[in-house]
């Protein structure tokens, strides 16, 4: 029989009344979305606002109070690429100091598309394709992005137990926004293309 009272004795109303949730520092929440095509590439967006301002990023944003991950990740990428496309979850990256701003937890989804063309909105300042090209060496993932511009990223992977990249605890280098890097190379070797 489940319990109604705890056991300070009070109801989970009078629980919820006394509850502070400010007494917990709560980090903020975003959306970002890999889109890859079946020739792998790879949409970016440029970033019109700091951090990273003018640097290549993958669409997101923050999640609003009344939406869900995936919810925020379809509206983001409609906003800044004009894409409207079906997401499913790929990662989380959590690491306490990815984002220069504050603590900034991210939900990384995968969305495929065929022949679509972006378009830039919001606070992105452009939008476009990449080719990209990965080689894995002694721990190392080197990504070259061709597309409006050339991008050039390495990641020192760190291996998680299941062998997968750790994105959180690899080291991101290059010309890219964030750990975005790590979420790429980890993309990539999850489609079998590293």
């Amino acid at each position: 029989m489940r319990r109604l009272v705890d056991d300070k004795g009070r109801t989970l109303e009078a629980f919820l009344a006394q509850y502070k949730p400010g007494n917990w520092p709560r980090p903020s929440l975003t959306a970002d979305v890999i889109v890859v095509t079946r020739d792998r590439r790879l949409l970016l967006i440029k970033r019109g606002n700091h951090p990273y301002i003018d640097c290549w990023a993958l669409p997101g944003g923050f999640v609003n109070p009344d939406e869900t991950c995936p919810a925020a990740a379809v509206r983001e990428l409609r906003e800044e690429t004009g894409l409207a496309l079906p997401v499913r979850p790929l990662l989380l990256l959590s690491a306490p100091r990815r984002d220069p701003r504050t603590r900034v937890v991210s939900a990384v989804y995968l969305a495929e598309a065929g022949s679509e063309t972006p378009r830039a909105g919001d606070d992105a300042r452009a939008a476009g394709w990449f080719a990209v090209d990965g080689e894995k060496a002694a721990g190392t993932v080197t990504l070259s992005l061709t597309g409006p511009e050339t991008i050039a990223a390495s990641v020192v992977c760190v291996r998680g137990p299941d062998g997968k990249i750790d994105a959180d605890r690899s080291r991101c280098d290059g010309d890219l926004a964030f750990d975005h890097a790590a979420a790429i190379a980890y993309a990539w070797e999850a489609q079998g293309w590293l």
